[in-house]
């Protein structure tokens, strides 16, 4: 799993040894080193040779949104190898 955030203009990366505490605020959790941005995250993907599909509330259907609680927002990214 990556932290892919909605609406993210450009991938936040932590480029330096930061602490723990300074990864909590700019990422969300310590043992990340960044947040993508969804073009960026599709991206770098693509070009490291793999595939990827985005699955939606259109795919699964409006319902299975509704009893699993998701977001309409949400995407299901499925990455494998090409």
């Amino acid at each position: 799993m990556a932290p892919l955030i909605p609406g993210l203009a450009c991938t936040d990366e932590e480029t330096t040894q930061a602490l723990p505490k300074e990864r909590w605020r700019r990422i969300g959790q310590d043992d990340h080193v960044r947040l993508y941005a969804h073009d960026d995250y599709m991206q770098r993907n693509s070009e490291s040779g793999f595939n990827l599909r985005q699955l939606d509330q259109s795919y699964f259907g409006v319902q299975t949104f509704k009893r699993l609680g998701l977001k309409d927002s949400s995407i299901l990214y499925i990455v494998s190898k090409a």
